[in-house]
């Protein structure tokens, strides 16, 4: 078959991002051409018990298998949450996007260059890429489609099909105290990794208060991917608190709606579920995550003034609609101000039809935006791509990577880390060949990631090293370095930034 729509779940933790468009897909369009596209079979297990209707899905493409020629010109479509992973060469690409936007790391070039449509989340969506426009002093794509979607992961939640007696009941939680849901991010210096168990010991304190914490997706990776959990596992280390505080429960789950519906305040920090809840005009309490901005994002962009990025709405998660509290002393006192004067929030409400478009409608707007595309035979019209991180590129040359002795990753930052962790995955982390970390930042050298050594760039003149792989979004200018370097011949470079 020749006409395949095929849609990425990179993880199970994904799948509800694009659960409500492919089970809607599935009752309106011809079922023997959609297909999921998963990394492993490990994925393939964990989606058969999430959810029960995939249960006997027997509809899947292996990521990898793209690189067959004979299994990609059957693929008319491709549609992914995760930007990060790229569109895919010679097929018309979407990215429907995980989330609104957050972080100030929505877009980059890369993401711009290899897809062929956003499916936008709203006005606010849309403000951040022609902002990341604007601010980086590049045009949209000509070949780039924009539509206005909404955000279909949200449209059970906002309409209402959950019951919050039953959600509460089923946690053995009181159905007469108001609930408080902890929905941090999971990045280095978000609230989890700096303050989390004050938080949670802050709210719990009182006894009045039922307090869920919902851990972020990334939390269910591996402690030794140390990107997504710092090396911790949360789950276990947070749940020791509920031996504590019989009013305190963590949930394991992947969604979190039930919870964002069952809530009276969510608190969370630099996370765009802020705005899933802001959506149901409830409140949020934004807990400050200074180090977040001052330190983490400026290592990945250490040419821009990341700090004042805690004012943009297009960067900071909508703290302009919630209640940022800087001491976990007084977070009890602000949850009860709340709580009293709930009428009063969230704050700036005549701004809150600026997250979503076609609130409580976007999962029918996108399948008939998708089932057009793919009637129309719509193709893929942009030039390949040179720098692919979790893309094909990279993929179908980690063997290559694998076999050299001698390998450096050049970038120390985020980026680093998570091209570290994809070697580690890839190679049941067996990493003899991986040698060091080389950084431009002086700042950095002597210090380690994960037992790396992060050394100046100078040891690149060293003949022993047989492959250099840049992790950084300034992969151009780095580029132009080593060539004014002299690298030699026999180094082979790779680039695998995001």
């Amino acid at each position: 078959m020749s006409d395949k729509i095929l849609i990425s779940v990179p993880s199970v933790g994904y799948f509800q991002f694009v659960r409500n468009i492919f089970f809607y897909l599935i009752d309106c369009y011809d079922v023997n051409k959609l297909y999921l596209g998963v990394p492993n079979e490990d994925v393939i297990i964990e989606l058969r018990k999430y959810n029960n209707r995939l249960k006997d899905w027997e509809q899947f493409i292996f990521l990898k298998e793209l690189e067959d020629a004979n299994i990609k010109k059957d693929v008319i479509l491709y549609i992914t949450p995760e930007q990060y992973n790229l569109g895919i060469d010679g097929i018309y690409s979407i990215c429907c996007f995980h989330g609104p936007s957050a972080k100030g790391v929505t877009f980059n070039q890369k993401i711009l260059e290899t897809f062929d449509a956003f499916f936008m989340i709203g006005p606010l969506h849309k403000d951040t890429l022609f902002e990341y426009l604007e601010e980086n002093g590049v045009n949209l794509p000509n070949h780039l489609d924009l539509y206005d979607i909404g955000y279909p992961k949200s449209d059970d939640v906002i309409n209402g099909l959950f019951n919050k007696i039953e959600t509460i009941e089923r946690l053995s939680l009181d159905i007469e105290k108001p609930t408080l849901l902890y929905a941090p991010a999971f990045n280095e210096h978000s609230s989890l990794r700096d303050q989390g168990e004050e938080i949670i010991k802050a709210l719990c304190n009182s006894g009045k208060y039922n307090v869920i914490a919902k851990l972020p997706i990334d939390c269910h990776q591996p402690i030794d991917n140390f990107y997504a959990t710092g090396g911790v596992d949360w789950f276990a280390y947070l749940s020791k608190l509920s031996n504590q505080y019989s009013n305190f429960r963590v949930v394991h789950d992947y969604d979190i709606d039930e919870y964002l519906w069952c809530s009276d305040i969510l608190i969370t920090c630099v996370s765009s579920v802020g705005f899933e809840f802001l959506a149901l005009n409830k409140p949020v309490i934004f807990i400050d995550a200074p180090k977040f901005f001052d330190v983490y994002l400026k290592r990945i962009f250490p040419y821009q003034d990341t700090s004042s990025w805690k004012n943009q709405l297009t960067k900071n998660g909508g703290r302009q609609f919630g209640t940022i509290v800087s001491d976990v002393s007084k977070l009890e006192s602000t949850v009860t101000e709340i709580l009293i004067n709930k009428d009063q929030y969230p704050k700036n409400r005549e701004d809150l039809d600026k997250l979503l478009f076609n609130k409580g409608e976007s999962t029918i707007i996108a399948v008939e935006t998708i089932k057009k595309i793919a009637l129309s035979n719509k193709l893929c019209s942009r030039k390949p791509s040179n720098a692919h991180f979790f893309g094909e590129v990279f993929l179908k040359r980690y063997n290559e990577i694998f076999n050299k002795s001698n390998v450096v990753i050049f970038g120390a930052s985020t980026f680093g880390e998570i091209t570290l962790n994809f070697l580690k995955e890839k190679s049941f982390n067996h990493l003899n060949f991986m040698n060091c970390f080389v950084d431009n930042d002086s700042k950095k050298w002597g210090n380690t990631i994960e037992n790396y050594l992060i050394n100046s760039p100078s040891i690149l003149e060293d003949n022993s090293i047989d492959m250099i792989i840049i992790a950084s979004i300034h992969y151009k200018e780095i580029l132009k370095q080593l060539n004014e370097l002299n690298i030699g011949e026999n180094i082979e470079v790779l680039v695998s930034s995001l």
